[in-house]
C-alpha cells in the first residue's frame, strides 16, 4: 500500500502529540518524525521514535504548558477511553484536561489544534441509511461521548478567542488481531473502519495542509473514516479543508496481517 501521496516537507513543522503512546499516537508519531517534523510526545509512559517524549499528566497543568511550548501544532490524542467513572476518570482526563491544554495552547501562541472526537457523539440520533453530517444534533449514547461532546465544545470557545481547531470524529482503528478480530465480528464493522494506512494519511495532511479556514470561521468538525462505501458518516469536510479522502476497506491498511474469518492469536 503507497503512503501518502504529499509533496516534499519544505519547513518542518514543531508538534506536541498528547497520547502518543497508544495505539493512534504510535501510529502517527513516527510517521510524521519520519517526515523529518518534530514531535514531542506526551503520555503516562515514554514513547518511542519521536523527537521529544514527556511523561506527564493532563491535569498537571504545567505539565501540559512545557508539552505545547515552542510548537505550532498541538495533536490531541490523550483521553480515557469507552467505560471508565465519570466523575473519577472521564472528567478529570478528557473535560479538565482539554480545558488546561486548549488555555496552555492560548497562552504559547500555538496556531492550531487536532482534538480527537468519536463517531459516537452522534451515534444516539443515527437514522438508518441517513448520511451524518457536521450538523447532525449530537446525541452521545455513554459518558465517554458526552466528555467528548464538551471536548468539541471547548475547541469550538477556543476558536473564537484565536485558535485555528479542528475536532476529527474518528472511526474505529483496530488495536490489536483480537481487536480486527472483534471489530470483523459486528455488523457494521464496514461502515466505522480506520485503517492505520489512512489514519497516517488524515494526520500528515493535517499537520502539512493549509488549513483553509476564514478568520470569522476557524473551527471545524470532520469525520475520519476509511473508503468503504457502506460508511453512512460525510467525508465531505475532511476531503475539502485537508484533501483527505479514506481508500481502504477492512482490511486492508491494517499494519499486522489479518484474514477475517481466520484463526489469529491477539
Amino acid at each position: 500500500m503507497m503512503e501518502t501521496a504529499l509533496v516534499s516537507v519544505s519547513q518542518p513543522h514543531r508538534i506536541a502529540l498528547t497520547g502518543s503512546a497508544g495505539a493512534i499516537g504510535r501510529t502517527v508519531g513516527a510517521a510524521l518524525r519520519k517526515r523529518g517534523h518534530f514531535v514531542r510526545g506526551f503520555d503516562f509512559q515514554n514513547s518511542a521514535d519521536l523527537s521529544e517524549s514527556m511523561i506527564g499528566n493532563l491535569v498537571d497543568v504545567a505539565a501540559v504548558a512545557r508539552c505545547v511550548a515552542d510548537v505550532d501544532t498541538v495533536i490531541h490524542l490523550a483521553a480515557t477511553p469507552d467505560v471508565h467513572d465519570f466523575v473519577t476518570h472521564l472528567v478529570p482526563n478528557n473535560i479538565i484536561g482539554t480545558y488546561y491544554l486548549l488555555e496552555q495552547c492560548l497562552a504559547a501562541g500555538v496556531k492550531r489544534v487536532l482534538l480527537a472526537s468519536t463517531f459516537r457523539v452522534v451515534a444516539g440520533g443515527m437514522q438508518n441509511g441517513v448520511v451524518a453530517t457536521a450538523a447532525t444534533p449530537t446525541a452521545p449514547r455513554d459518558y465517554y461521548a458526552l466528555s467528548k461532546v464538551c471536548v468539541e465544545q471547548m475547541g469550538k470557545m477556543a476558536a473564537v478567542r484565536g485558535l485555528q481547531v479542528i475536532a476529527a470524529r474518528l472511526g474505529w482503528l483496530p488495536r490489536t488481531t483480537r481487536d480486527a478480530q472483534a471489530m470483523a465480528q459486528t455488523r457494521s464493522h464496514r461502515a466505522l473502519y480506520l485503517s492505520h494506512h489512512d489514519c497516517r494519511d488524515f494526520f500528515i495532511r493535517v499537520v502539512e495542509g493549509a488549513w483553509p479556514v476564514q478568520t470569522s470561521d476557524t473551527f471545524a468538525i470532520v469525520y475520519v473514516f476509511s473508503g468503504d462505501s457502506e460508511c453512512l458518516y460525510d467525508p465531505g469536510p475532511a476531503q475539502a479543508l485537508l484533501g483527505y479522502r479514506g481508500t481502504d476497506v477492512f482490511p486492508h491498511g491494517l499494519d499486522f496481517p489479518f484474514t477475517p474469518g481466520a484463526d489469529q492469536a491477539a
